[in-house]
């Protein structure tokens, strides 16, 4: 399966690490993360990012992230064998 992300870039989509809500008063975002590898494309932020970049799964304790999101990076790294 490939994935064409909002930042430009096409993965290839190995497996489902879980699917999170934020709920806010006013909305409900629903974030799906899975494991895969980038194919193609530079990351590169859209209209609902300020930046996009690519860091290390323990580096993510640094960046200011969703719920579950810390957690979900570093599941999706240990099921890459990586």
């Amino acid at each position: 399966k490939k994935l064409r992300e909002e930042t430009g870039i096409t993965a290839d989509l190995q497996q489902l690490v879980g699917v999170f809500e934020i709920k806010t008063p006013k909305v409900i975002f629903k974030i799906s993360c899975y494991t895969g590898f980038h194919l193609q494309g530079e990351a590169i932020a859209q209209s609902d990012a300020l930046d996009g970049q690519w860091f290390k799964p323990n580096d993510a304790a640094k960046l200011p992230l969703a719920p579950n999101m810390r957690q979900a990076i570093i599941t999706a790294f240990n099921l890459l064998n990586l």
